[in-house]
């Protein structure tokens, strides 16, 4: 099956799920259980045309999904999967895989977008989106603003601890739902404050190495591309084609942005997120090497501890321990 949702400043995106999959909504929640799946879509209505969407969903059937974001909409969005199964994003020639365990988890884009996904089969999915418009913040920002996306614009932002706690709040159901919205508006206000405090730390790193912005952008991508693929080494010219880099600018380049070469970049993004997945406790050290591109065991071991100067096997056993006292 496939869905389409077009974002619209007249029509928001409960009525519009209502709308494909024949359900009502009902105090500004849509529920569905049926062939396809379950879903529950909860949506909060602040002023300033300021929203909250919370999604929990389990998808039985195949499922792909196009969201368009028409150049008029006037309307930006920032969409988080809160979830260990990864949601994979394609926009433009960048495929993203996004889930709690990101290394960039916050989708954040503009007017002028289109993104298509599918979405995984029989795992639970929970997801916190929030939309506004370009007026929601007009009087609080400066202008002309760096805090957001530019039209046909978008970007990939750190969830650090904090966020992730806030997140946490605005995705949970509230025991009095005559309040809820009222709980939540302070929250949803929150997080827009710390995405427009991340693109605008972005964009003042980005001035300080004195690259242009259109470099600024494709090394992004480059970047993308390589946390998107950290099961398997990414040939060089496989990044300079992404990028439209000759070899020598995008090595020159990559670590003037981020700090390292690609190589430690890459690499160090492997170990973080083997550590994230024995975090999980889904799966053994073994299962974990061969997620991040080993198929031997003695090299990731190696590789693992010389990055974080203990075994994995060691972690996970510590992991483990933790789980059974708490």
């Amino acid at each position: 099956m496939h869905l389409t949702q077009q974002i619209s400043p007249d029509q928001n995106l409960l009525d519009l799920y209502s709308q494909q999959l024949g359900v009502p909504v009902v105090a500004n929640r849509l529920a569905y259980a049926g062939p396809l799946g379950n879903y529950l879509l909860r949506g909060h209505f602040f002023p300033n045309a300021l929203s909250l969407y919370v999604y929990e969903s389990i998808t039985r059937l195949p499922l792909s999904m196009e969201t368009i974001n028409p150049t008029d909409s006037g309307l930006y969005c920032v969409f988080i999967n809160l979830s260990e199964e990864e949601l994979p994003k394609s926009i433009q020639d960048t495929t993203v895989w996004l889930s709690n365990h990101s290394a960039d988890g916050i989708f954040f884009y503009g007017p002028g977008v289109r993104i298509s996904q599918q979405i995984p089969q029989h795992r639970p999915i929970t997801a916190v989106c929030i939309t506004f418009s370009a007026d929601t913040f007009a009087d609080l920002l400066p202008q002309p603003t760096t805090a957001l996306p530019e039209h046909g614009g978008f970007a990939f932002l750190e969830v650090d601890l904090d966020t992730d706690r806030l997140l946490r709040q605005l995705a949970a159901p509230e025991p009095d739902e005559s309040l809820a919205t009222l709980k939540k508006y302070p929250l949803a206000l929150a997080l827009a404050v710390r995405v427009f405090e991340k693109m605008q730390q972005r964009q003042s790193n980005e001035s300080a190495q004195g690259l242009l912005q259109p470099d600024v952008e494709r090394l992004f991508e480059v970047r993308a591309h390589l946390l998107a693929n950290l099961n398997r080494p990414v040939p060089i010219l496989e990044l300079t084609e992404l990028a439209g880099f000759s070899e020598a600018k995008l090595r020159k380049y990559f670590p003037r942005l981020f700090g390292c070469n690609i190589h430690q970049f890459w690499q160090t993004a492997r170990m973080e997120r083997a550590k994230e997945l024995l975090t999980s406790r889904r799966y053994s050290v073994s299962e974990v090497g061969f997620l991040v591109g080993y198929t031997n065991l003695t090299h990731f071991t190696n590789a693992y501890k010389k990055h974080f100067d203990h075994k994995p096997s060691d972690y996970l056993r510590q992991v483990r321990s933790r789980s059974v006292l708490g």
